[in-house]
């Protein structure tokens, strides 16, 4: 039989975030069982790298930029580029700025203990999101 059709929630979420919840919904992108969790077993990423955050874009401004990835080394370069567009300094050094990315998966970066380990004890505030349309 032809393969099932994926929903873009059910790649992010299920395949590579390990089956975790979208931060808006409240079960699993895939099901706990049955055929398509049976047939994308293999597939499904035991855990979660959380830098997939700063590659997977959605089309909104606010969005990583979308670019060519062929290895590990480009998946660092992008994910340090994120970070310096979405960890901003703050109020002179106090504070941190950092992208509502952060906030919607903290689950992702070790819960808003893990956020304040990125923030190295300044205080964090939440960056408003663009959800309007990338340009060029």
């Amino acid at each position: 039989s032809p393969p099932t059709p994926l929903t873009l929630n059910q790649i992010e979420n299920g395949l590579l975030r390990s089956n975790r919840p979208a931060p808006y919904h409240r079960s699993a992108s895939l099901p706990a069982s049955g055929p398509l969790l049976s047939s994308l077993g293999p597939y499904v990423s035991p855990s979660v790298d959380f830098r997939i955050h700063g590659l997977l874009n959605c089309g909104a401004e606010s969005c990583p930029p979308v670019v060519a990835l062929s290895g590990e080394e480009d998946v660092e370069d992008a994910w340090r580029a994120f970070l310096e567009d979405n960890v901003v300094d703050a109020e002179g050094g106090k504070e941190v700025r950092m992208s509502m990315i952060f906030k919607w998966y903290a689950v992702d970066f070790g819960g808003m203990r893990g956020l304040r380990e990125m923030a190295a004890g300044r205080r964090i505030t939440w960056a408003e999101y663009d959800w309007g349309g990338a340009r060029g």
